[in-house]
């Protein structure tokens, strides 16, 4: 049985007494770099051709940073907790918001982000969609960061497999395990973003507001839950069994079970969009 044994990357890159810096932390910061840069750049082409939404300046950018980051760090970290160790608030309750020992969650990270977009809105008189569409264009380049990070931390891998590429990660014994976090990277971070930018410039979807929102979502929970098949769940949580007809049942993981409303949402949004034929 070939295997790709697991590269020898110390996930700490520099420590100072207690501080780390880690390759985690600064994916996250790289990728937001980029996907602000690329959203003030975005929006700037967008109000010279359709003056749909205001040109973000720097000094926009540099408040939404701040919106954005304490969105993701709050919403990911709660939602971690709630999703998947709803237990701590009793036992070990000064653990909910110690993010130094890992544990975010993507959909809390998304409901924080929303919300944290919402105030940024309202702040600055700017209309939520228009913005919002831009935004999830460019929210795939920090997915594909975060997904790198959690392959070089040897977290989140895959079932036992027998594929050639298969990779013996630390931690997880010496049987061969699909890379799930690169499958995770090249699906939701780069199919995604080539279609959305397609979408944004290519067709006259985008001018419907709330459209390109809509797509991300469904877009992302249909990588995540395709992907899912092939990550390991977590030990103790498992998968759920789920009787949809007669003697009819599916195996089906948390990731997915949360990703099922996110589908939901992208499909309502999209409907709703029809009804309008350009961004207000």
């Amino acid at each position: 049985m070939l295997a790709i044994l697991f590269p020898q990357i110390d996930p700490v890159v520099m420590q100072i007494g207690p501080l780390a810096l880690r390759w985690y932390g600064i994916a996250y910061a790289v990728g937001i770099i980029i996907s602000l840069y690329l959203l003030q750049k975005l929006s700037l082409y967008r109000w010279q051709k359709f003056q749909t939404i205001p040109a973000l300046n720097s000094k926009q950018i540099d408040s939404l940073s701040i919106y954005i980051i304490i969105g993701i760090v709050l919403g990911g970290r709660m939602g971690f907790v709630i999703f998947y160790r709803p237990e701590w608030f009793i036992i070990r309750p000064l653990m909910v918001l110690n993010t130094l020992e890992g544990g975010m969650s993507f959909h809390g990270g998304l409901i924080g982000l929303a919300i944290a977009l919402l105030l940024f809105c309202h702040r600055n008189k700017i209309s939520f969609f228009p913005l919002s569409d831009l935004l999830c264009c460019v929210s795939p380049i920090g997915l594909f960061f975060g997904r790198c990070a959690n392959f070089i931390n040897g977290e989140l891998y895959g079932r036992i497999t027998t594929v050639e590429w298969g990779v013996i990660f630390p931690h997880a014994g010496d049987i061969p395990r699909h890379p799930s976090q690169l499958y995770e990277a090249i699906t939701e971070g780069i199919l995604l973003f080539i279609i959305l930018m397609t979408l944004l410039f290519k067709t006259k979807i985008s001018l419907r507001k709330g459209s390109l929102t809509g797509y991300f979502m469904i877009g992302y929970a249909m990588c995540r839950i395709a992907v899912e098949e092939y990550r390991e769940p977590d030990l103790h949580i498992g998968v759920f069994m789920v009787r949809i007809w007669d003697n009819i049942n599916i195996n089906i993981t948390t990731g997915q079970l949360l990703t099922i409303p996110m589908l939901m949402c992208g499909i309502a949004l999209i409907l709703n969009a029809k009804k309008y034929d350009k961004i207000k």
